[in-house]
């Protein structure tokens, strides 16, 4: 006998902390394209204190503030009240901030609980 209690219940799967889903549309496919090529060295593995991309209890605080104060902090760097630190444009300089912000929005919509 094969019990598959996961079926039926709705919905997309929860998110799988430091994988990044292809989500559709095009800001959050380019989001994803940038993630792919810089954000994902750090937000893949949690280096320097990195939320991990769909890890939603560590960017639940975050995704409730504002998206530009996201933004600004992805855009210019920040340092946390823990310490935690992110480069200014991930480090890579050669990102525009359209870039950082569209990759900000993917991390942000794959680390949403599931609905």
């Amino acid at each position: 006998m094969v019990c598959l209690a996961a079926c039926g219940e709705g919905g997309p799967p929860a998110p799988v902390p430091g994988e990044a889903p292809p989500l559709t549309g095009e800001r959050l496919e380019q989001g994803r394209e940038i993630w792919l090529g810089t954000c994902g060295n750090c937000h893949a593995r949690g280096v320097a204190g990195a939320p991990l991309i769909g890890d939603t209890a560590a960017w639940a605080p975050r995704i409730a503030q504002e998206p530009a104060v996201l933004h600004a902090h992805a855009i210019d760097g920040y340092v946390g009240p823990d310490g935690t630190m992110m480069p200014a444009k991930g480090g890579n300089p050669s990102l525009t901030d359209a870039q950082v912000r569209a990759a900000v929005d993917y991390m942000v919509a794959a680390s949403q609980p599931p609905q």
